[in-house]
This record gives C-alpha cells, structure tokens and sequence, in this order.
C-alpha cells in the first residue's frame, strides 16, 4: 500500500497503527498463540528525476513487490530533487524535511535508490530515522560510521562476465573504448571495466572518453575502428536529453557494435550486454529489508544479477554471424519470417503435407543421410574456424612482441605509448616514460658469447615484468635498451618505481650457461609528459636524462628534478 499524504496524516496514521499494533500484542498474549506479522514501515527515498526510464521501472516495481504483501508492508515513496541545490545545502534542508515529516512514525527500514540517496541516508540517516536497517541500491557504497544495521547492493555488472560477453561478439579487439559523462555512477562502471579488461583481454589498449559534452562524446564514437570493444556507462545531464536518450543518439553514430550495463538502453539501440534491470534492483531491495526486520533477521544477500541479452537489428546492422551470440543470451526485437498464416492457409497447409506423406516417408532416410554429412561439415567447419581464430591470434602475438624476450616491440611500443598520451593530455593526467639502458652490455657479449647476452635480457625483462605494475607499458626498444610508459604517475613516483627496479637488478647475480655468476646493473633516465611533448619529443628529453645516468657513474636513475636517485 501506498502513501503520499501530508505532515498531519502521517501522524494521525502512525497513532492508529501504533494502537492496532499494541491490540494484536495484547490479544497475542492472552491467547497464547504465535504472534501475528505486524505491518512494517519502509520508507524508499529515490533521489533522481521520477521521469526517469530508471526510477519509473525501479518505483513501479517497488509498489507491485509491496502490494504483494499488503498485511506486512507500507511504503512510503520519497523523490528528492537532488540536482537542483548544492549539494551541502540539498542534504541539510532534505534531511530537515524528513525528519520533521516522519517524527511521529515508527519506521522499521529505508531503502536508498543511488548514489544521492545513499550518501544523504548515510550522513543524516541516523539523525531522520533512528538506529533502523538502511538498503542501498547503488553503484558506490556510503556507510555511517555508527549505523549498526546496513546492506549495500551494488549496482555494478559483473564486469567479467561482461567482458567475456563482449569478445564473443568481437573476437580479439585491438581497443577498448569506453565513454560516460563524469558523474560518480559513470566513473564506478568505468572503474570496473578497465580492471576486468586489464585481466580478461590484456592485449587489447583501454581508451576512456568522460565528459559532459555530448556532442564530444558523438565524435568519438562515430569515428571508433572497426577492431574495437566500445561499451558505454552513462550519460545524463540536467536539463539535456535522459540517460536512455542519450544512449540512442550514442548507439545510432557509433561506427561498432555499443555494449551497456543497463536494461532501459537496449530499446535504445544498443546492441547488447549483460544487463541490470530495475526490477530486479527493487526486488533485491525490498527482500532486504523485510529480513532485516522479520525473523531469522537477514539470513543471506539478494544481489542484482545481470542477463545477458541481445538486439537482433544491431547485430544485422554490424554483419555480426549468428554463432558469435553468447550461449543462454536473451534476444530483443528476434527475426520473424511472417506474422502466421490465416486459417485457409493452414487448412491448405495441412491438406498439402498430408498428400505428400508417402513421398516424404520415402525421402526420410536420405535426408537422416543428408543431416548427418551437414552436422559432420559444421563441425569440421568450426573446428577450422577456431584454428584459424587462434592462429591469427599467434601471429598478432608475434607480430606486436619481441621474440627473445617477450616483452612489447619497438612498433607496438609506439602505438601503445601514442594512445596512452593522447588518453593522458585528455584528461589532464600525468604519464612519465623511462628509458632504460643495461650498464657495459658489451663486455658481457665479448667475455662471454652472445648466448649469455641473451640469458642476461630475458632475466631483465622478467624482472621489469614481474616489478612494473600489470597496466604500465614494458617494451625492448632495441638491443640493451628497454623502455617503460607509466601512466598516471608524476615525476616523482616514476623515478622512484623505476629506482626500486634497479636496485633488484643490481642485488641480483644471474648464473649463465657455463655456470659463472654475473652482477649487472643498469641506468635510467626519465621525462614527464608536458601538453605540447609528442612521442619523439618525450623520447629525446628521457634519453638526455639516461646520458646524464652514465655520464655520472651509471647504476642510477636521473630526471629533471634528480641527477641521479
């Protein structure tokens, strides 16, 4: 049951259920039978505009879960206009208004639906409601310290799952692109995407687009390589075009195939994900609170749990086959051959198969035959397709690494650096590039064979591999010099990541084929990434700082603001 009465109802409904509730008590007791399940007051606050596709479907929901149980619960909507004050001065006067709203009732649970909800309930929750279980719905979790009786439900994808979904239908992607606007929601998504890429597809460059100009965003999915992943998170402004909107103007430039998170951009003209539903979300909520408050008092968690589904024009629109659809994925907008014939038609139908029964009972076995054969060449079919998927994915490998050591070569280097600096001057973030030169390579190579020389390179690179963090960008630029793109991290933290390495490397004695043991060292030099620098640029200002490490002794690491470190 639902309630959007005033101040002076409240009250007057509280009185009534608090006295109907100290009756059953009374009666309870003097029978002697188990108590019955008194109504519980849940207030559900949604902080986003209630036009939202979201909050309709996530409010719609929530009232038909509680109308199932119309003797347990009461829900109280509230929806907040969270964007319209700054936000110190919109959570203080919300805060008031709810407190002096819900003074004289009994509230059992509050359920939070995102991110603005979650941070008001978890600065003033205590304050407005009291020490009573709080449910929040939303991609970041905001706690109060003192609150006793609290369960966040992330609205986050499983990312994994995500990524796995999307290389089905995009084998071996070269690029990740992901865009949004700044809000925080965006930036959680945007967060989990590039960790789950890192592990599940770490050949593949990561590219991020977040910005408040739609216009920006257009562009740039318009103008994405065909090699590439694009997944989008959320756009929405205040006073512009809503998120699933926005979602469609995105979907319709986009030059690929655009993945989301959410079920109210499918419609849109996405093609596809593994998507969460508001539905789900309210239900999860809803089930949590009332084990909060009713006995055995929250025995588990009810997660938000994506499907994996797919929009049957996007894949058409992309030449996408069918056999790249991920297994169980549910299908919007399936092809249809016709609308189904009228009863004539069937009736001709009908008559039609029966008169060419004893032709068909003849041409069975041959057709079992024929059957038989198909399925022996799909599978051989298949089986060469994979072979050829995987070959391809071979010969990508060793056209973009070096063979002896595995580590990126001097043109995937390039590439890989270029992207990371145009990724970093976009959004105003640091990036460094070191370069890093073995010290007397050649007396190893002279004294004891190029064999030798080749052990010592392998050693180093597994140690730059093993040392470096698993996004920054290792290669060998050529012969003993090996080179290392950092990206967000300043000065400061490079020379210091980068003198870390080289004290392993000079502590460690590397045993060679003949069974001598060999003490090697190296020198570094580094530059930081200034707006105006392009590659060649950031390569002569980090070599000047190396020829500075071997002028002054070699074995040390030198930079702008150190000679050596």
């Amino acid at each position: 049951m639902i309630s959007f009465n005033f101040f002076a109802l409240f009250r007057i409904a509280g009185n009534i259920a608090s006295g109907l509730s100290r009756l059953v008590l009374s009666l309870t007791l003097l029978s002697g039978s188990p108590a019955v399940l008194a109504e519980h007051n849940i207030v559900a606050l949604l902080s986003y505009d209630p036009t939202l596709d979201w909050s309709q479907e996530f409010t719609q929901a929530l009232i038909s879960d509680a109308a199932r149980h119309p003797d347990k619960v009461k829900l109280y909507i509230e929806y907040m206009d969270s964007q319209r004050l700054p936000e110190p001065m919109w959570h203080s006067r919300q805060a008031e208004y709810l407190r002096h709203k819900y003074a004289s009732l009994q509230v059992d649970a509050v359920i939070a639906e995102s991110n603005h909800a979650a941070r008001l309930l978890s600065l003033h929750g205590i304050s407005i409601f009291g020490q009573v279980p709080q449910v929040s719905v939303s991609e970041n979790r905001f706690v109060h310290s003192s609150a006793r009786q609290v369960h966040h439900i992330p609205l986050l994808p499983d990312f994994a799952q995500s990524l796995n979904f999307a290389a089905r239908l995009r084998p071996a992607p070269e690029l990740i692109a992901i865009t949004g606007d700044r809000s925080p929601e965006a930036l959680a998504l945007s967060n989990g995407l590039q960790q789950a890429a890192a592990e599940r597809l770490p050949d593949a460059a990561v590219d991020v687009l977040r910005t408040d100009d739609l216009t920006e965003l257009v562009r740039y999915v318009s103008t994405l390589p065909e090699s590439t992943l694009l997944f989008h998170t959320l756009y929405y402004q205040q006073n512009g075009p809503q998120p699933a909107e926005s979602a469609a103007i995105l979907a319709s430039a986009a030059s690929v195939p655009m993945l989301v998170s959410y079920e109210t951009f499918l419609s849109a003209g996405a093609a596809g994900g593994v998507l969460l539903t508001a539905e789900q979300a309210a239900s999860s909520a809803l089930r949590s609170a009332l084990a909060y408050i009713e006995p055995p008092y929250f025995p588990g968690s009810y997660p938000v749990k994506g499907e994996s589904w797919i929009n049957y024009p996007q894949l058409q629109r992309f030449s996408i086959p069918a056999r790249q659809i991920p297994t169980g994925s549910r299908m919007l907008n399936p092809p249809s051959d016709s609308q189904g014939p009228d009863h004539y038609q069937f009736a001709g139908t009908v008559i039609f198969i029966l008169l060419q029964l004893a032709l068909l009972v003849g041409l069975s076995i041959l057709l079992r035959q024929r059957n038989r054969l198909t399925q022996s060449l799909m599978e051989i079919n298949g089986q060469l397709e994979d072979k050829v998927a995987e070959r391809t994915r071979e010969l990508k490998i060793l056209a973009s690494t070096d063979s002896l050591t595995g580590l990126y070569n001097r043109a995937e280097f390039t590439t890989r650096a270029k992207a990371a600096m145009n990724q970093a001057k976009r959004q105003s973030g640091s990036l460094c590039l070191a370069i890093i030169d073995l010290d007397h390579f050649k007396r190893i190579n002279d004294r004891y064979g190029h064999t030798s020389g080749d052990q010592v390179l392998k050693e180093v690179a597994r140690c730059l591999q093993s040392h470096f963090r698993s996004y920054d960008i290792v290669g060998r630029y050529g012969g003993e010099e090996f080179s290392v793109i950092l990206p967000d991290t300043s000065l400061e933290q490079a020379v210091a990541a980068v003198d870390k390495v080289r004290l392993v490397v000079a502590k460690r004695q590397l045993e060679i084929d003949s069974g001598q043991q060999l003490n090697i060292s190296m020198s570094a030099g580094i530059a930081a990434l200034e707006y105006q620098d392009d590659l060649v640029t950031l390569i002569k200002k980090a070599d000047h700082h190396l020829y500075q490490a071997k002028a002054n002794g070699r074995n040390q690491v030198c930079s702008a603001t150190t000679q050596a470190a």
